[in-house]
């Protein structure tokens, strides 16, 4: 069975979703929202996909961040960069 939707319904269904952007976009602004995470179910075949997580570690907790991360199951590489890469 194929639906079809009215023009006001897809109307409305387009100014429900900027009204979410832009929730979303003054949130992520003020600081409310500071990130994001996907998960996906053990089953899902994600070929092609490489999720990349980055972490800064400011002062001086380099060793204690480098010796703990290697522990948890869902680190597969650890790579690591000195220098002034983070800009506010």
């Amino acid at each position: 069975m194929t639906r079809r939707l009215s023009v006001a319904a897809w109307q409305d269904a387009a100014r429900r979703a900027r009204q979410v952007q832009n929730r979303l976009g003054r949130m992520e602004k003020d600081g409310t929202i500071v990130g994001y995470t996907v998960k996906f179910k053990p089953q899902a075949e994600i070929n092609g996909f490489a999720p990349l997580m980055t972490v800064a570690v400011e002062g001086n907790r380099t060793d204690e961040v480098l010796r703990a991360l290697p522990r948890r199951p869902a680190v597969c590489a650890l790579h690591t960069r000195t220098g002034a890469g983070h800009r506010r």
